[in-house]
């Protein structure tokens, strides 16, 4: 008696049971590309516009998972307070963003920043610069 499990394999590699879900996963990816590059934007553009289009989208989602990632990072909060340059203590005065242009497109980060009341000058901690 031959076995069922060979059986139903050799019906896997001619396209039995998976042909169904490589058919079903086409359309989630034609309905994926769709959101991405918006409803109907595919019409009329040839296929290396749809390329860009769906690339360019793909970055933005890739660059604000980065941004996500390291804005969660919280390390350079020093305390209430940090030294200042002058020798007193700069209060900590909020996180404060700044745009980066990077492969992925623009990426804001936040970072600590300090104020000195003493010198009127601040700090943003993950650089350690005093402007």
């Amino acid at each position: 008696m031959p076995d069922p499990a060979v059986g139903r394999a050799r019906g896997r590699r001619r396209g039995g049971e998976k042909r169904g879900f490589k058919d079903r996963f086409a359309v989630e990816i034609d309905a994926e590309i769709e959101a991405l590059v918006g409803p109907g934007a595919t019409d009329g553009l040839d296929f290396e516009a749809i390329e860009r289009a769906a690339r360019r989208q793909a970055l933005g989602v890739a660059a604000r998972a980065v941004e996500r990632r390291l804005n969660a990072d919280r390390t350079d909060y020093a305390g209430p307070t940090a030294a200042c340059a002058c020798g007193q203590a700069a209060r900590y005065a909020g996180r404060r963003a700044k745009t980066f242009t990077t492969v992925l497109g623009p990426l804001t980060l936040e970072r600590a920043y300090y104020h000195c009341d003493t010198s009127a000058r601040g700090c943003v901690r993950a650089t350690g610069h005093w402007v």
